[in-house]
């Protein structure tokens, strides 16, 4: 077991996710990086891979895999509530009148037949 322990911290270590201080024969090893950001960064790699990009199923599978608090429930909402989480969609300019139009030439009227 120790050695299967090892191994592992070893291989994470050399990932840099996991740092190691030798104080004499002992090694201490923590974390490299802070617990939020691998579970942004798990929650993000599991959205993408298991629901397709789609928020709307991982929040209802989350929601729906065990029974939640009336106190998570309150949670929640008022985080819905707070701010809007949704991120903006780039949508494409229609071009503006009376400027160039880098996809017709100067002056055209639009397509000639």
């Amino acid at each position: 077991m120790y050695t299967t322990v090892l191994t592992f911290l070893q291989i994470m270590t050399d990932k840099g996710l996991v740092l190691r201080d030798t104080q004499g024969k002992t090694h201490v090893y923590r974390a490299a990086v802070a617990a939020e950001k691998t579970q942004r960064h798990l929650v993000k790699d599991v959205l993408e891979r298991v629901f397709s990009g789609s928020v709307n199923q991982l929040v209802m599978h989350a929601l729906g895999s065990r029974k939640i608090s009336a106190d998570e429930v309150r949670e929640i909402k008022a985080m819905l509530n707070e701010s809007d989480h949704t991120p903006p969609i780039a949508k494409p300019l229609p071009p503006a009148q009376g400027h160039f139009n880098p996809v017709e030439p100067a002056g055209s009227t639009g397509p000639q037949d």
